[in-house]
């Protein structure tokens, strides 16, 4: 039998980092987030953190490259926390994003592309151009939420066959009646409405950017037209701008407009 734990957690500092810790203690697999990884790269991962396990100096020397390695990656304080963690419990890893190469480059290169929509839509902004804001952020919100769908799926399709895997890539588990697999995701992300029998653990509450994507995600779940999702769009503008959250919710759907329009010239 496999128990999955599902973690959703911001993945930014030591302090969100060690919310895992917990959860670790109890794992016999850990699947970190592991976007645009296809079957190679997942395979090829997990051999070579396997090799880490194997003797205390090898985990040792592993410490001194996650260091390294992480130094300049945007989210660089939480992964060497969290795997500083697995290489002290020596917990083996198995990625639930398995892509073909071909799928990965195609989910790469359409993030990049909602990326790109994104800045093309503040320098709109900047321009004092909100209708064309509107349209390049619409496009954005689009690509980032068709993004984290296409993830969720894959995190789902892998997690159907992943007990028989898991077992066949790590015979020591085999007599293990129970096998305990825990992941860690961003808080955007939800594969437990394609597969149900997960445990969903929230860490930390989305901060605001977040919350926005979420709604809009909600808004094109239900097929609401695209004058339902302008206040979300709105609202992300001005959180982008020098307002905070609680400032911005003061303000009517039907100030929206008007009030980022004065922020942006």
């Amino acid at each position: 039998m496999l128990e999955t734990t599902l973690l959703k957690v911001k993945h930014d500092g030591e302090i969100n980092a060690k919310c895992l810790f917990p959860y670790i203690e109890r794992a016999h697999v850990y699947s970190p987030e592991s976007c645009f990884t296809t079957e190679e790269d997942a395979v090829e991962c997990e051999l070579f953190w396997e090799e880490k396990l194997l003797s205390e100096e090898k985990k040792v020397n592993s410490l001194k490259e996650l260091s390294e390695a992480t130094e300049n990656y945007e989210f660089g304080s939480f992964a060497l926390e969290e795997h500083k963690y697995l290489l002290e419990r020596g917990i083996p890893l198995w990625h639930l994003e398995r892509f073909s190469k071909e799928k990965a480059t195609e989910l790469e290169a359409r993030f990049e592309e909602a990326e790109s929509s994104l800045s093309k839509a503040f320098t709109r902004l900047s321009e004092g151009k909100l209708d064309l804001y509107l349209e390049l952020a619409d496009c954005y919100f689009k690509g980032i939420v068709d993004h984290i769908i296409v993830r969720d799926q894959e995190i789902a399709r892998n997690l159907r066959d992943a007990e028989e895997r898991i077992r066949k890539r790590y015979p020591s588990l085999e007599n293990n009646d129970l096998l305990q697999l825990v992941t860690a995701i961003g808080s955007l992300h939800s594969p437990e409405e394609f597969i149900p029998d997960v445990k969903v653990v929230i860490l930390n509450s989305m901060d605001y950017e977040a919350t926005l994507v979420s709604n809009y995600k909600k808004s094109i779940k239900q097929g609401e037209a695209f004058a339902n999702r302008i206040p979300t769009i709105l609202k992300f503008g001005l959180s982008n701008l020098s307002l905070s959250p609680n400032e911005i919710e003061e303000f009517a759907d039907s100030e929206l407009y008007a009030v980022l329009g004065s922020y942006a010239r």
